[in-house]
């Protein structure tokens, strides 16, 4: 008989409190990677209050850790509101926002791609994360670092963010977004520029040039009115 997923959680939790560091971090790291794939594993590991042992993991001072710690509360925080608000009850959008600067890029990264999550459900929580000041750090991520795998995980948090309201949009752009989004949209790497292209409809791009500008016409392949 296989088991169940109850058995698997029961298993994995177990080893959260292992007094071995490494045993501790792989059963994290298994448990986010099933979680990544099974909405009904997130619920029960949000009922049985363990999210927040993800979020300690964020205040450990090795990368490692931090990176596991946010990957399991990305792949908690993708399937619904509820289980991403559970991220934000566990402080975790605090512990993500201390990510962004962190000195390794590749911390940076997955923080952010986790803080897309967080902002992508609606703007109650988008906006949580502009007052906390995530949208600022976000938008120096793509001003400042060389990684372009960065850029483009700080581009979609910021677009998740920005969706939801005008006057969200607004903000990100008035902070120094608008700049970076012209930067990346001239970006040489191919790969970057087919992401924030115009013909994606991206809501911050919208928000810089209209829809009805030469600038929307000439990057989305429209012609000019």
């Amino acid at each position: 008989m296989y088991p169940t997923i109850i058995d698997v959680l029961d298993e994995l939790e177990e080893l959260l409190d292992d007094p071995v560091p490494s045993i501790k971090l792989s059963a994290t790291l298994a448990l986010a990677r099933i979680m990544s794939y099974s909405e009904s594993l997130s619920m029960k590991v949000k009922e049985r209050d363990l999210v927040k042992m993800f979020v300690l993991l964020l205040k450990d001072p090795g990368s490692y850790e931090k990176k596991i710690g946010a990957y399991a509360l990305r792949s908690l925080a993708k399937h619904s509101a509820e289980l991403a608000q559970s991220v934000f009850d566990a402080k975790g959008m605090e512990g993500l926002h201390s990510c962004l600067s962190n000195d390794d890029s590749s911390v940076k990264e997955i923080a952010a791609s986790a803080l897309a999550q967080l902002a992508k459900y609606s703007a109650e929580q988008a906006n949580l994360l502009n007052q906390s000041g995530v949208t600022q750090q976000l938008i120096e991520c793509i001003a400042k670092e060389q990684e372009e795998n960065l850029k483009k995980e700080a581009l979609t948090a910021l677009t998740e963010i920005a969706k939801h309201d005008e006057k969200l949009g607004d903000s990100i752009l008035d902070r120094g977004g608008a700049i970076c989004l012209v930067r990346l949209i001239s970006s040489p790497n191919a790969y970057i520029r087919r992401q924030v292209s115009l013909s994606e409809i991206n809501p911050l791009e919208l928000r810089l040039f209209g829809p009805d500008s030469e600038a929307w016409c000439g990057f989305s392949g429209q012609n000019s009115r």
